[in-house]
């Protein structure tokens, strides 16, 4: 296990968060709901139950990451499938054509 660094300062109800990734942020409701941005990029809403330990996290969207990727694939040539009767090792499945909102859950990318 590697070492790990981070610093919170808090200021109403917002946290601003300092860590190896990067800088973060959140606007929180009692310590019971809140809304932020990771040090990648990632939006996310966290929900916890105080004094139980138990929480639930939803990241959306992918970050910086996908930008860069994104302004990437613009740029790329479409793939060309085989001849029929030829399979390809490395063939990709379609993505989905329906917003993320619409599929369910188990279908959706996760972070």
């Amino acid at each position: 296990m590697g070492w790990r660094f981070r610093r919170t300062l808090n200021v109403g109800g917002f946290r601003s968060t300092i860590s190896k990734q990067g800088l973060g942020g959140s606007w929180g409701l009692g310590g019971v709901l809140r809304f932020g941005v990771s040090p990648d990029g990632r939006r996310y809403i966290s929900v916890r139950i105080p004094r139980t330990g138990v929480s639930w996290v939803k990241y959306y969207g992918r970050g910086s990451v996908s930008a860069g990727a994104s302004a990437q694939g613009a740029n790329q040539q479409p793939v060309v499938s085989p001849p029929p009767g030829q399979a390809s090792q490395n063939q990709i499945p379609p993505a989905s054509t329906q917003p993320w909102w619409k599929q369910p859950w188990w279908k959706q990318k996760g972070p």
